[in-house]
């Protein structure tokens, strides 16, 4: 269990003894909760893919999250890695930002080669 969630439920009112869920079953609990909150279409198994999304849009290895997830191949695990587009987009936004700064870096170079060019009277290039 997660540090925050185990201080989470410690900081719950009441007594610490027995069971988090009242239920033997942590399904039975999970899908008590889901009607109570009024959620539609939204099981169990929902929580892996919401998890193993997280993990990789958060930095983690793929390998890691297979051990993690107990699955016997990679594929399996990126079906469960779902990447949402927000993810997608500053994925792409960052090498974007790599070949303006690359570009920055070579307008700057050219204008001290200019420079020095013109100094000693010559054309120059890089």
């Amino acid at each position: 269990m997660r540090q925050v969630v185990y201080d989470t439920l410690a900081s719950l009112p009441g007594p610490r003894e027995g069971q988090v869920f009242q239920t033997r079953s942590i399904r039975t609990a999970f899908e008590n909760a889901v009607v109570d909150a009024k959620l539609e279409d939204f099981r169990l198994h929902d929580t892996r893919h919401h998890f193993a999304s997280w993990f990789v849009m958060r930095g983690g290895n793929l390998q890691a999250l297979k051990e993690i997830l107990g699955h016997a191949s990679l594929t399996m695990t990126q079906r469960y890695a779902h990447l949402s587009p927000d993810h997608l987009r500053s994925e792409v936004a960052k090498t974007e930002r790599l070949a303006n700064s690359r570009a920055v870096s070579t307008k700057s170079a050219q204008s001290v080669v200019d420079a020095v060019a013109a100094r000693e009277g010559a054309a120059a290039t890089i």
